[in-house]
């Protein structure tokens, strides 16, 4: 089954492979541990749950897993934990759970002022009005740990051909963000001398 789901590459789908999940339903324990939290401020990958049995894997079985971009919950230096928290397409769970909550924030706030202004004009003052509640978004994402940099681009209201103009087609805003990630992996050398 999780070969086929990885197959599909879904970006909004993720498997996870326990013998007892028909009677303890680890993905129900795992969001619900998860979706409490801020956006962007945690990983799904070294997450606990409670009363899941974790599973018994051996090195071929768990690489054979995370080849299909599948998780697990496995016992790891003795605590019970879901590993990788990734997509069928190999997404990180939490790169596509900030996308989203970028995506849905930026359309509450430009939406709520477009009903609670006079109106927006179609000016570098009212662009500035989209641009400032773009870069408020992008601002709470990095103060949650999602992303790391940001740049916003407003297209020049003057350059905005007339018919565009004439219908209040305010061209296309950008943004680029780098995203914050997560760490996974950690590799430490050292040497000991006498």
């Amino acid at each position: 089954m999780i070969a086929q789901i990885s197959a599909l590459g879904l970006t909004r789908t993720s498997a996870t492979y326990l013998p007892t999940a028909d009677t303890e339903f680890p993905e129900a324990a795992w969001v619900g541990g998860m979706l409490p939290r801020v956006p962007g401020s945690a990983s799904w990958n070294f997450k606990q749950a409670q009363l899941v049995t974790p599973a018994n894997l051996s090195d071929t079985a768990r690489a054979n897993l995370r080849e299909k971009n599948g998780n697990m919950f496995t016992k790891v230096a003795g605590v019970n934990i879901f590993q990788d928290g990734v997509m069928a397409d190999g997404r990180p769970k939490s790169e596509i759970t900030i996308s989203d909550w970028i995506y849905a924030r930026m359309q509450e706030q430009i939406y709520f002022r477009l009903i609670n202004m006079a109106k927006i004009p179609f000016t570098r003052a009212g662009f500035a009005v989209i641009e400032g509640e773009m870069r408020s978004v992008l601002q709470q994402a990095q103060a949650n740990g999602a992303i790391d940099t940001f740049s916003v681009t407003s297209p020049d209201p003057l350059a905005i051909p007339a018919n565009q103009r004439a219908q209040g087609i305010a061209g296309t805003f950008t943004f680029e963000a780098r995203l914050a990630g997560e760490v996974k992996t950690i590799i430490i050398r050292g040497t000991l001398t006498v």
